[in-house]
């Protein structure tokens, strides 16, 4: 009985100490995007927590190679430039080239705490290849809809 109550409270202070993830709108008013090019498909959704840390998921469905170069995907936040990288990739690869399905997760982190009403630009500038053809996608202006809080703030 002891021990079903420490594992009680022990779960209970685990969770409460979580992050909150919030999903930030890519065109304004979705929390998705979905763009179709010759190759496939590409489905993108972002997430942020802390305000500081932002995750973008991509979903892949390809005919030919495409490749991705995160030193590419440039991230404007008030006058500075933010470094975009790959996460749970071996060795963190400049490139990463692949057909059919794959899911990737790119990253980039604000020092800055981002508030409700700031925006934050996605350029991205030769991010994406497809059969060696540099994919022109449009520029992301992503505006923060809500104050974003941490676990530890009120």
């Amino acid at each position: 009985m002891l021990f079903k109550i420490i594992s009680t409270i022990f779960v209970s202070a685990l969770l409460c100490g979580c992050d909150t993830f919030y999903n930030i709108p890519l065109s304004g008013t979705s929390d998705s995007m979905e763009h179709r090019f010759d190759s496939g498909t590409l489905s993108v959704y972002l997430q942020v927590w802390q305000g500081h840390v932002f995750d973008f998921y991509q979903t892949y469905e390809v005919t030919n190679e495409v490749c991705l170069y995160p030193d590419s995907l440039i991230i404007e936040f008030k006058g500075d430039r933010y470094p975009c990288y790959f996460v749970s990739e071996k060795d963190n690869p400049r490139s990463l080239c692949f057909s059919g399905s794959r899911k990737i997760r790119t990253a980039f982190r604000i020092e800055h705490k981002v508030n409700k009403g700031d925006t934050i630009r996605v350029i991205p500038n030769g991010y994406i290849y497809s059969s060696g053809i540099r994919m022109d996608f449009r520029t992301l202006d992503l505006v923060l809809q809500a104050d974003l809080r941490g676990p530890t703030e009120r």
